[in-house]
């Protein structure tokens, strides 16, 4: 069984570490920890908007003396010009939520250059808004003019129907990854490349299909060779009873003295396996 201080507590191995360098990645810092224990998921803080980070990160290890010998290690050590901070995370009740990882659907990508569009789009939706006041100020000084104020109220139409379509692209659309590698192998990682975990290996079942197969073939012929031998012993059986036969009757009839004109049939054993037999007359 295992020992009480190697049972699972995320809340006593988690490493809660700062004033990192903001260019290191989530990969940098599996090789940096991994030294020390299992790391089980790193956790990089990033801004919502620019995806920046913001130099804090939470290190999950597996067992509680990985997580206490890498604060031992690397507290107050300087890092790429920066004195880094480690510690043990505090627990604030939301352990459980911190240990599921965040699963990729699409894994051929890399996650760590992503494409800033969000801050593109809020520049873009705050001047729409600034036209669309403007717009209503005009249609107000304007209102004498009634043609004027229908293309006014139609220009506003158009606008928000064309601000809540872009609201619902930037909610809906997904964010993009950098193609052409994973993230074991980003040319952002500062520490160079990491070995990515083995695959499990899928069983095949062609293997078990193949076997029933070769099992049913040999049952087949063993049957087949069996029906050959028994045909060919009752055969061979018969040949014999009648031989014996005609030889009974041809000493009866000697010893009696009785001579015959009658052609007896013997039977003579052939060379070549087959149903007929072979005659030949006395």
């Amino acid at each position: 069984m295992q020992s009480t201080q190697n049972k699972l507590a995320p809340s006593k191995s988690t490493v809660y570490v700062s004033n990192l360098p903001f260019s290191l990645t989530n990969n940098d810092l599996h090789k940096i920890f991994e030294k020390y224990g299992k790391v089980v998921k790193v956790t990089i803080m990033k801004d919502k908007v620019s995806r920046q980070s913001k130099g804090v990160a939470f290190v999950l290890f597996l067992e509680r003396e990985g997580a206490h010998a890498a604060v031992r290690a690397l507290h107050k050590t300087k890092m790429f010009e920066r004195t880094i901070s480690c510690s043990i995370a505090k627990d604030n009740g939301r352990a459980p939520e911190f240990i599921r990882r965040k699963e990729y659907t699409d894994k051929s990508r890399c996650y760590e250059l992503i494409v800033v569009v969000k801050l593109v789009v809020v520049v873009v939706v705050v001047v729409v808004v600034v036209v669309v006041v403007v717009v209503l100020v005009v249609a107000v000084v304007a209102v004498v003019v009634i043609v004027v104020v229908v293309v006014v109220v139609v220009v506003v139409v158009v606008v928000v129907v064309v601000v809540v379509l872009v609201v619902a692209v930037v909610v809906l659309t997904p964010v993009t990854a950098d193609e052409g590698h994973l993230s074991y192998k980003c040319p952002k990682n500062l520490l160079g490349e990491r070995e990515p975990p083995p695959k499990k290996k899928k069983k095949k079942k062609y293997e078990d299909e193949e076997s029933e197969k070769e099992d049913a073939d040999s049952e087949e012929e063993a049957q087949s060779e069996k029906q050959d031998e028994s045909l060919a012993s009752a055969i061979r059986y018969q040949q014999e009873m009648m031989l014996r036969a005609s030889l009974l009757d041809t000493s009866g009839g000697d010893s009696l003295g009785v001579v015959t004109g009658v052609k007896r049939k013997v039977y003579r054993k052939s060379n070549y396996f087959s149903d007929e037999e072979d005659e030949a007359s006395d």
